[in-house]
């Protein structure tokens, strides 16, 4: 399991979220400050803007100092590695082999799509530390560093709390002690009161809830919708829920039914949380499940090391062989032939107003980090919401897209070719069609003096 998920995190680095992560890392190495205002945009140059991933922005850029794009590839793998070993330790309870890979192998495909090189991987290892924590006895200070660095690299810090309250309240309700779900729960908490302690100071502490404020906002963002179970990583979780329910007719328990209930509903309502709610599943149904298979895991196997050196020789070769290939993929998601053309013709976009989808806009402040060059990127939780309003009318095509670009005084529009505003922008004689190809589109208005675009 933990070779399987080191592959998966071996993949080249492309996440839209990572650029913008990684960039503002840099600005904090360089300046040796967190930013406390919008670096990047020229749209919103003033907004405050809270660094809740500042930890995890360091690190990236850290990393990439010491050791280029192969060690933040090496960082992912081994993050997923670290999250592999968490799951497969949370299938100890089921003591049957074929079961224990059943769930972690499931818990792994959901985690296949989602898991991606973003500060998300600390929140779910955290997590799933939590849930162990819950179980075997962790020691109060370590439970203190995970609240700390939970706090200082993800925003999902608060479902920590929950989890471990569900699970103490289970408990009582079973007619059992609680006293160490509460325990594991002070402590952690504890962690999370004193990752108010930061350079960014205790509004990290309160970053969830002006975030949730936002529910406008966030509802049109893909992950924080309900999933649509057109994947087979979504399908696999769905075969998670009806097997833990299985596990939980065989044995019922409420600390088994509160979490994984309350995670579930999560996952239910946005994609974001299916990680979680995969681990607290496979956490919940191990008990359940712990009769079945007669080949336990804790059988010693003849040639058993044997086995296992092949399996590590085997994994380590194929890391080898990914971790040689490029270590960005940036051609596959982004209009980089679209963006060097621009550049070639030497449209100065610290002049020229460039309009493009927000994913682009992470790209720009990779490549562009002391220039404000970006119309609007996904950090959505930041910009001002009639800006994000306007992005969604053009993003849609509405009827409003035409206001929306005079009011931020577009120049120029790179745009996915498939994209309703394409379609529009082809047939609005204000705008000239620069380059169309499968992918992409380009334009610039009319007027904009911009000779080497014909316009």
């Amino acid at each position: 399991m933990v070779v399987a998920a080191v592959l998966i995190g071996s993949s080249p680095l492309a996440d839209n979220s990572f650029l913008t992560h990684l960039s503002t890392g840099r600005l904090i190495l360089e300046d040796g400050r967190v930013p406390t205002v919008d670096p990047y945009s020229f749209s919103a140059p003033a907004a405050p803007w809270v660094v809740q991933s500042w930890l995890a922005s360091v690190v990236y850029a850290a990393v990439e100092r010491l050791a280029g794009g192969l060690g933040l590839r090496l960082l992912f793998a081994a993050s997923c590695g670290a999250l592999g070993l968490l799951l497969w330790r949370l299938t100890a309870p089921a003591a049957g082999l074929i079961t224990r890979l059943a769930l972690a192998a499931a818990a792994l495909a959901v985690g296949a799509e989602m898991w991606a090189e973003r500060p998300l991987m600390f929140g779910l290892i955290a997590f799933a530390i939590l849930l162990l924590a819950a179980d075997v006895t962790v020691p109060g200070p370590v439970l203190l560093v995970v609240g700390w660095l939970w706090v200082n690299t993800h925003g999902s810090f608060p479902l920590g709390i929950v989890l471990l309250g569900l699970l103490a309240l289970g408990r009582r309700l079973d007619g059992e002690d609680p006293s160490h779900e509460l325990r594991t729960l002070a402590w952690t908490a504890g962690g999370m009161l004193l990752g108010g302690l930061n350079p960014v100071g205790p509004k990290l502490l309160f970053f969830p809830i002006d975030l949730l404020q936002r529910q406008e906002v966030l509802s049109e963002v893909i992950e924080w919708q309900a999933p649509r179970f057109t994947s087979v990583g979504q399908r696999v979780f769905l075969v998670l829920l009806v097997i833990a329910g299985a596990a939980l007719v065989r044995r019922p328990r409420w600390r088994t039914f509160l979490p994984a209930a309350a995670f579930t509903l999560a996952a239910l309502t946005a994609t974001r949380n299916l990680p979680l709610a995969s681990l607290v599943l496979v956490a919940g149904a191990a008990p359940g499940l712990s009769d079945f298979g007669s080949l336990r895991s804790s059988a010693v196997l003849r040639r058993g090391r044997l086995v296992l050196a092949l399996v590590v020789l085997l994994g380590g070769m194929v890391l080898a062989e990914r971790l040689g290939r490029d270590h960005y993929d940036l051609a596959g998601r982004y209009p980089i032939a679209s963006l060097a053309r621009l550049e070639q013709e030497d449209v100065d976009l610290a002049e020229v107003r460039l309009v493009t989808p927000d994913v682009v806009g992470n790209l720009l402040t990779a490549l562009h980090p002391e220039e404000r060059v970006v119309y609007l990127d996904d950090r959505f939780d930041m910009y001002p919401t009639a800006l994000v309003e306007g992005y969604l009318e053009l993003f849609g095509g509405r009827p409003g897209w035409r206001a929306q670009l005079e009011k931020v005084g577009a120049d120029v529009v790179v745009w996915r070719a498939d994209a309703p505003l394409t379609q529009l922008l082809i047939a609005d004689e204000a705008w000239r069609t620069v380059a169309l190809d499968e992918r992409w589109a380009t334009f610039c208005r009319r007027g904009s003096e911009l000779d080497a675009l014909g316009c």
